[in-house]
């Protein structure tokens, strides 16, 4: 990744870090790689760290993370 690329993952995840906190049950965001049913992908991605996952059925439309 260059560094033009890595610079707007970083803008993006600061700008999502405010509105990811006020989500019950997140507690931080980061950057880095993108996993899918606990495999890695190799692309970066910003991840967003919870206290417990939980199902899709459980969660109000309002909580959902994009």
């Amino acid at each position: 990744m260059d560094d033009t690329s890595f610079e707007q993952m970083k803008q993006a995840k600061e700008y999502f870090h405010a509105t990811a906190m006020t989500i019950p049950g997140v507690h931080g965001t980061s950057i880095g790689v993108k996993r899918v049913r606990g495999k890695p992908t190799g692309q970066l991605a910003i991840c967003v760290h919870l206290s417990r996952k939980r199902a899709p059925s459980a969660i109000p439309p309002d909580e959902r993370i994009p």
